[in-house]
């Protein structure tokens, strides 16, 4: 996919930071592939979660665009979290940037659950972009 010139920067889904990634000049965008790790907010709130995954969604799609890949991590994401309706997280967000047109490529790591990966699975079989693993 890309050799060592190639920069993985990990950023957290804030405003700040897709503020940066829509900022970026070219020539550094096709050097870098950011991994964006989305993160638990306060609420417990199956529908709260739902909609911070819709604006993430969104800004990923606004900031990034959909010529380069990103990858995606819900490492912050509570492993029982659900949204509403009993869908996993992962599947929930990655329905939502293939509607976008988004090339994203989710991560995951050897702490995930079955469900967890059971979600990148599926997620892998139908975007056929491969996964990234996650080293902490």
């Amino acid at each position: 996919m890309f050799d060592y010139n190639h920069y993985v920067p990990i950023l957290k889904a804030k405003e700040g930071e897709f503020g940066a990634l829509s900022e970026l000049p070219e020539e550094i965008r096709n050097r870098i592939s950011p991994l964006i790790d989305i993160f638990n907010s306060d609420s417990k709130i199956p529908l709260e979660l739902e909609k911070r995954l819709i604006r993430i969604a969104n800004k990923i799609e606004t900031s990034w665009g959909s010529d380069r890949s990103i990858f995606v991590d819900l490492f912050g994401i509570e492993l029982k979290e659900r949204v509403s309706g009993g869908e996993h997280p992962l599947t929930f967000i990655f329905d939502l940037l293939r509607k976008l047109n988004v090339k994203a490529i989710p991560s995951t790591g050897f702490d995930r659950d079955d469900a967890y990966d059971k979600a990148i699975e599926k997620t892998v079989k139908t975007d056929n972009r491969g996964v990234c693993i996650r080293l902490l």
